[in-house]
């Protein structure tokens, strides 16, 4: 694994909206890993209340699997602009400019996992299926 350099920017009387590009180039990815510990742990709960092969359990892997295949990526990618924003010490950010791109740390074990979990979410769903239709033979 590569080391990050990281560029820090000294101000004397920062404005409001250094405060803010401050606060958003390291505590969105914080955040989400946060979330995305509570849905692993209530997937769990319930998975272990219910069973694995439920409609609910496959419902909640889902819901895991997007999580970490969306929200993750994005909220590296939110970080990753206003590092390059305080960095060009620049007020608007310029839309037509990739600058950003080169700043941008992709997690690409949330990538992997989530389209992990999308998969494992058809095959619980299977199951739950499966199940039922057991069930309802006996």
């Amino acid at each position: 694994m590569a080391a990050v350099d990281r560029v820090t920017l000294c101000v004397d009387d920062p404005a409001p909206w250094q405060h803010v590009l401050g606060v958003l180039s390291a505590a969105p990815t914080a955040f989400t890993r946060v979330g995305a510990l509570l849905l692993l742990l209530l997937l769990l709960r319930g998975a272990s209340r219910h069973g694995i092969y439920t409609p609910g359990t496959a419902t909640g892997v889902r819901r895991l699997g997007h999580y970490l295949l969306w929200v993750l990526p994005s909220a590296a990618l939110v970080e990753s602009i206003a590092r390059t924003s305080l960095v060009h010490a620049a007020v608007t950010f310029d839309a037509g400019s990739l600058a950003f791109l080169g700043g941008w740390e992709a997690p690409w074990w949330a990538v992997i996992t989530g389209i992990a979990l999308l998969s494992l979410a058809q095959v619980v769903r299977t199951g739950a299926e499966m199940r039922a239709d057991l069930e309802g033979t006996v």
